[in-house]
């Protein structure tokens, strides 16, 4: 079984996701990059772009973001941004 990750993407007015996660992609400035369980420590500025992230369900979820910030430690990871929504 795989080790999952707790994900959490806000902004100013709303919680838009919390829960366990299996892997996340995204972008920063210096292009796309993938956060797997036990991922080394790190805060990067994300672009706006696409968060696509498999649940533990095996679902692809994507969310549609504004620039923001990425915050990852001990298998926590936090996008907290202007604007969010789920894509369609």
């Amino acid at each position: 079984m795989m080790e999952l990750m707790s994900l959490n993407i806000l902004t100013p007015d709303k919680e838009i996701y919390s829960g366990q996660i299996k892997k996340l992609f995204t972008e920063n400035a210096e292009g796309s990059f993938e956060v797997l369980p036990r991922h080394g420590a790190m805060i990067t500025v994300v672009v706006p772009s696409t968060v696509q992230f498999i649940g533990e369900d095996e679902k692809k979820y994507r969310v549609s973001i504004s620039e923001g910030v990425l915050t990852v430690k001990d298998n926590n990871i936090s996008v907290a941004c202007k604007n969010a929504e789920w894509d369609k």
